[in-house]
């Protein structure tokens, strides 16, 4: 049964093998407006009070490239 999404509500999950130091702490989908967003946040810490704070961004989902002709046709220009 696939997960229904309620109308401006989203989703964070804790990015557990985190690569980049500067990649997102949480990362997840929501459905902002009636539009699927994917969100990314960090957890921050502010100058002044060292109050620990969620910086989150908003942006369209990512698409996942299929491989061009060029990528595919590599494989068949080796020379054995």
């Amino acid at each position: 049964m696939a997960h229904e999404r309620k109308p401006n509500t989203a989703a964070l999950f804790k990015e557990e093998d985190k690569q980049n130091p500067k990649g997102p702490d949480y990362t997840g989908m929501g459905l902002i407006e009636g539009k699927e967003l994917r969100l990314a946040a960090w957890i921050n810490e502010a100058q002044t009070t060292g109050k620990k704070y969620l910086s989150i961004t908003f942006e369209e989902p990512r698409k996942k490239e299929a491989p061009t002709s060029k990528q595919t046709n590599e494989e068949d220009d080796v020379p054995f």
